[in-house]
């Protein structure tokens, strides 16, 4: 069986990726051109076997919609039929946050306030000092932020201007956690593919995590397996205590690299769930 691997530059963030046996890589980049739907739609002729696609939220929405020739190639979720993006599905932070037992999670259950989009702006309850603030859904109408809650209108208002956020997107206000580092981790049919830290600062440098990271991901991952999830990625924190939390799970074809994985591996893992090389 062969292979043709689109992508996109600004999601793994690598230029020149070499390929594996009876496989391609297609490196598309789509920042600053306008019509990007038109070089999304012209990729079909590159397909040669199977496609898979790793690219942002946004080009895998176009995908499902209107390339059905590359939708085939993504990973948004191993249920049967495919969430469209847009759709609950779970990844939503009420879907996870149910399945993943509570002394797991970073933000459980119970330890937030859920309310509209608007309602947060209109934000005249009792706050912390420092809030943390995410969409529910996790097709990511925008990122989830910290600030002082003094100024939560402020962001919110910004978010309102520059990403348009429906007023009635749900959205979910916690506590700020005190987070020294945090991890991601792909997962290819219930195993570790990789891992990578990540950071928000642009001169930390991606490294592995220690094995006792290693050893609370795979202890964390029998309960995706649970509900039939096998293939997405993990994000977990250290915090100031010393304890590993779960921040959040995403789909596997919409999610940053960064620079400490081992793509050959986490590609030729994602070959062998589509009946291998």
């Amino acid at each position: 069986m062969t292979y043709t691997f689109f992508l996109q530059e600004e999601v793994v963030k690598m230029s020149d990726i070499p390929s594996i046996e009876n496989s391609k890589n297609v490196i598309f980049k789509l920042r600053d051109i306008r019509n990007w739907r038109e070089v999304i739609d012209d990729l079909v002729w590159d397909v040669s076997g199977t496609p898979v696609v790793f690219c942002s939220i946004q080009v895998a929405k176009y995908i499902q919609r209107h390339v059905p020739k590359l939708a085939s190639g993504l990973i948004i979720s191993n249920k049967s039929p495919e969430p469209q993006i847009g759709m609950s599905s779970i990844f939503d932070w009420n879907q996870y946050s149910t399945f993943i037992p509570i002394k797991h999670l970073l933000n459980p259950k119970g330890s937030g306030r859920m309310m509209t989009f608007a309602e947060a702006m209109d934000s005249d309850f009792d706050l912390p000092e420092r809030v943390f603030v995410r969409p529910n859904t996790g097709w990511k109408p925008f990122t989830g932020f910290s600030c002082p809650s003094d100024n939560l209108w402020q962001e919110l208002n910004a978010l309102s201007q520059t990403e348009h956020v429906d007023p009635s997107e749900i959205v979910i206000v916690f506590d700020e956690k005190n987070i020294v580092q945090e991890y991601r981790y792909w997962i290819v049919d219930s195993q570790i593919s990789t891992c990578s830290s990540y950071s928000w600062d642009a001169e930390d440098i991606c490294k592995k995590p220690e094995k006792d990271i290693d050893n609370y991901v795979e202890s964390v991952l029998q309960y995706p397996d649970n509900i039939g999830l096998t293939e997405y990625v993990i994000d977990v924190a250290i915090l100031g205590d010393g304890s590993i939390k779960v921040v959040e799970l995403n789909a596997l074809s919409t999610s940053g690299w960064y620079g400490a994985i081992d793509y050959e591996k986490l590609i030729y893992d994602v070959t062998k769930i589509y009946g291998g090389v």
